[in-house]
């Protein structure tokens, strides 16, 4: 079996030949494709460049590796683009295996050319026994300076059990903040707010759905010295 290390140097070597700049000064696109076989297992390989007017230039290669022995087929992929309004890559990696498992990890950044950046990752698994759990989280700062994060997972138990969980928050560049969370399980869904305006007035609310019952809401607000205040109408 190819050991993690040699996988890596694989990709490596299969990647830089498929992204390899074109000595032919009129060509925009290249492929390149390959398939070799070692230790009982066998890899496909491709990937393509594109090269564009003002240095902007795109990429992606995929591997694929199947291994007879473990029962598994392993995904690898990687897609990267540069241009004047910033970066983008996304790396991926997803292992089937035997008794429809499946394990998968995906990670993102992307950078503005005016100064925006975001993070990504998100992972999922599959077990033998049907039951699963997803994760995904998101964080960045927009041009403009306001900072943002997303958090989000699920799971299902064996048994089709299902619940998940969202939490979102967003400061302001001038000031002001929202935080918002959701969780949901065994027929029950709560979420709960809280968001402050720049000039410190803030608003907390909670809405609570629970199966057979409906729903329930309650909401406060006051003011930046903790006064309670009347909370502005829709």
């Amino acid at each position: 079996m190819l050991t993690n290390t040699s996988r890596m140097a694989a990709l490596t070597l299969a990647c830089a030949a498929a992204f390899a700049f074109s000595t032919q000064a009129n060509a925009a696109v290249r492929h390149a494709r390959g398939t070799y076989r070692a230790d009982g297992q066998t890899t496909h390989w491709h990937g393509t460049r594109v090269t564009g007017p003002n240095g902007s230039q795109a990429g992606r290669g995929v591997k694929t590796v199947y291994d007879p022995e473990a029962g598994t087929v392993t995904r690898t992929s990687g897609r990267n683009v540069t241009g004047p309004n910033g970066t983008t890559h996304h790396d991926s990696s997803t292992v089937y295996g035997p008794g429809g498992t499946i394990s998968h990890t995906g990670n993102t950044t992307k950078s503005g050319a005016n100064g925006g950046s975001a993070t990504g990752q998100n992972t999922y698994t599959r077990n033998a026994d049907g039951s699963s759990s997803y994760t995904q989280t998101t964080s960045g700062t927009t041009a403009g300076g306001s900072d943002f994060s997303h958090n989000a997972s699920s799971s299902k138990s064996a048994d089709g059990t299902r619940s998940g969980s969202v939490q979102n928050t967003i400061t302001g560049a001038n000031g002001g903040s929202y935080s918002g969370s959701m969780t949901a399980g065994n027929g029950t869904a709560t979420r709960n707010t809280t968001a402050t305006t720049k000039n410190g007035d803030t608003y907390t609310g909670t809405t609570t759905y629970t199966k057979g019952q409906g729903v329930t809401h309650t909401g406060t607000c006051t003011d930046a010295q903790g006064n309670s205040i009347t909370c502005p109408q829709h």
